[in-house]
This record gives C-alpha cells, sequence and structure tokens, in this order.
C-alpha cells in the first residue's frame, strides 16, 4: 500500500474543511439588456406566441392638394393587421447526479450542496452558450446576403482608438434599426456588450478610451472599469458603461461552449470558429428568452443503490428574431462560419 512519508516516516494528512470550489460566470445577457424575457412570465407551456401589430404607413397630407386635398382624408381606410413570432422552450437541462451514501460517509464534506453549486454553475453556462449561438446565427446568417453587413472587422495591426472605434461603428449599426420588423433604431438603453477578456483590455491600450495620466484615468485602471463614476457592482463580469451600454466579459469557455451549440449545413462548426470574434453588441427586442428554472432541485432515493439522487429540471428556449439587432466586433482574420449552401443553426450538443 503507497504512504506519505518524509524522510522515511508517516506524515499525517489532513482534509481540507471545504472544498476548493469550482467558477462559473453567472447569466450574462440580462433581462432587458440584450435580451428580452417580458413574453416569457408563463413558461409552462412548449411554445410562447408573440404578435406584433403591424403599423398602418399613412403619410401626412395637405389640404387644399389637387390630390387628396379635402376636408376629409379620401384614402381607403386601414384594418388593423399583425404578425407573429415564435419561441420554443425546448432546452432542457435534466441530468441524473447520484450520491452514494457510502461516499457521503466516508468524505466529511457536503457532497450535495457542493453538486448543487456546480450543476447551477452548468445551467448558467449552457444559457449564456445558447444565447451567444442563437444570436451569432441569426447576425451571420444574414451578413452572408445582406448589403449592409453587421460584422466590423478590426485592422489587420492595432490603431490607436482601433478597439473604441469599432465599438462605435457596432453601435451606429443599431442605430438603424431594423424598419421591415417594426423597429427604426434599437433603443440605447436595451443594449449590451459582451467582449472577450483580450477585447476588453484591449479598450484600455491605445489611447482607445484611456488619454493621458489624469486622476480619472488612473482610476479607470485601477478599478479595471470604463466608466468608474457610474460603475456598480453587478456581477464580476460586469466592467462599466460604454455609450450607456453595460459591457460584460465573456470568457473563453463561455465562446467555446457557444461554439457547441452550432452547426454549419448538417455539421457541427469547428472547434475555434468563433475564435475571431472579439465582441458583439446586442438589442433586446431582437432576441426573446424564456427560463423555467425551479427554486430547487428534486432529490429522490437513489434508485440503483442508497443514497440520494439529485433530479434538476431546467427548461428554457431562445430567438433572436431580428438580425439586425446584432453587430459583431471581429479580428482582421475572421472568416464566417456561415455559407448560403451551409447556413449555421442552433444544436442542443447533447441532443446531436
Amino acid at each position: 500500500m503507497a504512504t506519505n512519508q518524509i524522510n522515511s516516516q508517516s506524515v499525517q494528512i489532513l482534509l481540507a474543511k471545504k472544498y476548493r470550489q469550482n467558477y462559473f460566470q453567472s447569466i450574462l445577457h440580462r433581462p432587458g439588456k440584450g435580451v428580452t424575457e417580458e413574453f416569457s412570465s408563463d413558461t409552462s407551456a412548449g411554445y410562447i406566441r408573440v404578435v406584433r401589430a403591424l403599423p398602418h404607413g399613412v403619410t401626412g397630407r395637405k389640404l387644399g392638394a389637387s390630390t387628396n386635398g379635402g376636408n376629409f382624408n379620401s384614402a381607403a381606410s386601414f384594418v388593423a393587421s399583425s404578425t407573429e413570432y415564435e419561441l420554443p422552450l425546448l432546452y432542457v437541462y435534466d441530468g441524473n447526479f447520484d450520491i452514494p451514501e457510502v461516499q457521503a460517509d466516508m468524505l466529511p464534506l457536503n457532497i450535495v450542496e457542493e453538486e448543487g453549486r456546480n450543476i447551477a454553475g452548468e445551467v448558467a453556462t449552457q444559457i449564456n452558450a445558447s444565447t451567444i449561438a442563437a444570436q451569432l446565427s441569426a447576425t451571420l446568417n444574414a451578413d452572408v446576403t445582406r448589403a449592409s453587413k453587421y460584422v466590423i472587422k478590426l485592422p489587420a495591426t492595432a490603431t490607436e482608438h482601433s478597439s473604441r472605434d469599432a465599438l462605435l461603428d457596432a453601435m451606429g449599426l443599431l442605430e438603424n434599426g431594423d424598419v421591415a420588423n417594426g423597429v427604426q433604431s434599437f433603443p440605447t438603453d436595451e443594449r449590451e456588450i459582451l467582449a472577450r477578456p483580450e477585447f476588453y483590455t484591449s479598450l484600455f491600450k491605445s489611447n482607445n478610451i484611456i488619454a493621458g495620466g489624469s486622476n480619472f484615468a488612473q482610476e479607470m485602471l485601477a478599478r479595471g472599469a470604463i466608466s468608474p463614476d457610474t460603475y456598480v457592482d453587478n456581477g464580476a463580469s460586469y466592467k462599466g458603461e460604454f455609450m450607456d451600454a453595460p459591457l460584460y466579459v465573456a470568457s473563453k469557455a463561455v465562446w467555446s461552449a457557444a461554439e457547441a451549440w452550432l452547426n454549419a449545413g448538417s455539421a457541427a462548426v469547428s472547434a475555434g470558429a468563433l475564435n475571431g470574434v472579439q465582441a458583439i453588441v446586442c438589442a433586446a427586442s431582437g432576441t426573446a428568452r424564456g427560463v423555467a428554472m425551479p427554486e430547487t432541485f428534486k432529490q429522490i432515493p437513489c434508485p440503483v443503490g442508497a443514497g440520494i439522487r439529485i433530479q434538476p429540471l431546467v427548461r428554457w428556449g431562445v430567438e433572436c428574431w431580428l438580425p439586425d439587432s446584432v453587430a459583431v466586433v471581429a479580428g482582421n482574420g475572421f472568416t464566417n462560419p456561415a455559407s448560403a449552401s451551409n447556413p449555421l443553426s442552433v444544436v442542443a450538443p447533447a441532443s446531436r
């Protein structure tokens, strides 16, 4: 039997009284900022149908004009009409987790509590990944054919202000809205920025958002906050405001998880297909999401032996209805994984 010795003498081994925790990013798209969840207060159904009343297209006229200038408008009356969108709520996180009694007896730590923490972290990762995948799938597919491109590429060699300017250009694209779908301009107060760590840090370089050595600039660097005067504690991933839009850092693990939710045609996208995506700017009204998350996870006696089984059941859905609500900032060498013959689609990884 293996022994633990120092200089031929057996030594005592102590078990730490707490776990070394795993750290997961919390849900990044906040309701009203990047996604809307206002249509999904009831998530008991499999689908949610959302109706939009169509605008009438009435224009102004001039009294006394030779055409339609009378006291009463001579044009035909309008009848209310509408279109609709669908939000499926079919994604599920429902793995079974067994904790044998003999294992719990031999480990004087709270296994159930730690497993619950890991499950909650994995759920957040899957919701983050599916939301990013839905948004990128929509806008990258549209970018293959639309004349107004929504992928903004950084210069091959970083220049002064290049990261800042790319974000400004992305914001400008969202100002154009999506008129065909009833949006003249995506409201500023519903936008959100998700950035890779390296893009976030680039904002503090080359005079992107810091110029000179003022006290304010020093505070920005000390706190890592883009806007220290408006910065509030909104989770570790929140880094402040850029043009009134909250900026969150999504780690490499989250972007990789998003890749696992994407197909190009009938095949999964290759690993690293999203490496060139540096940031996305998204508006809440373009992406709908619904999440049915229980307050507690169900626990039952383990059916295969003495112990317990944890049964989480989280169901959600996310759809990006308006591709123009998402603008992508990408590296100069980024290649769109979507094509006319192989468009992107969102596929739950465990259902491939």
